[in-house]
């Protein structure tokens, strides 16, 4: 079996300590330090913290085979543009990762979590095209969502709840354990994300 570059050990790496120790914690030299690299090499490979984390989130997004079908569907009228569909597009490529690599996905998650929580707004320029280029689609449609509910809402306060939806998405993986803990069930991640996706989704519904 191949060894792993020294690029992909600086990602695993960088993975796990922004996600443990937090994104501002981390320098770049810590993470040479920690694989016994050279000064040099990460930023030989990836420039700046900035492009690092860029490379760290975009290594694990998957979006063709989960928000893309739901979301283009809506977009092309081939699905209503009901709270649940909304739920299920912004949820479930967090999700998909959230649960199918497991402690990396928890990483992943738990990184996403501070990006949004950073007050400076510094780091939601390193999210990836590809997660930042759904915001506007899912703007776009909340016109549409507004005519399912059973009670219109001033635009404004849709865009509002939908960005309530995407950091309370995060925020709910990244604190998976805890919400969890001292509960006589225990939930599976896919009991977790179902139970998020309702409640993400009746958070745009208010009580006629």
């Amino acid at each position: 079996m191949a060894r792993p570059s020294s690029k992909h050990l600086i990602l695993d790496i960088a993975e796990e300590l922004f996600a443990t120790q937090g994104i501002d914690a981390v320098s770049l030299r810590q993470i040479n330090e920690e694989l016994g690299l050279s000064p040099a090499a990460v930023h030989y490979h990836f420039k700046n913290k900035a492009l690092l984390l860029n490379a760290v989130l975009e290594r694990r997004l998957r979006l063709e085979g989960t928000r893309e079908p739901t979301l283009n569907k809506m977009l092309k009228a081939e699905l209503p543009v009901t709270a649940r569909h909304i739920a299920e597009a912004l949820i479930l490529p967090a999700a998909t990762i959230f649960i199918e690599d497991g402690k990396q996905g928890e990483y992943f998650v738990q990184i996403i979590a501070q990006v949004y929580a950073d007050k400076r707004q510094v780091y939601i320029k390193s999210l990836p095209d590809s997660f930042k280029g759904s915001v506007d689609q899912f703007t776009s449609l909340l016109p549409q969502l507004n005519e399912s509910l059973p009670r219109s809402l001033p635009i404004a306060s849709l865009e509002l709840r939908y960005r309530f939806a995407v950091i309370s998405c995060f925020d709910c993986f990244a604190n998976f354990e805890a919400l969890c803990a001292g509960n006589n069930i225990q939930p599976s991640k896919q009991e977790f994300v179902e139970s998020l996706i309702q409640f993400i989704a009746n958070s745009f519904i208010d009580a006629v």
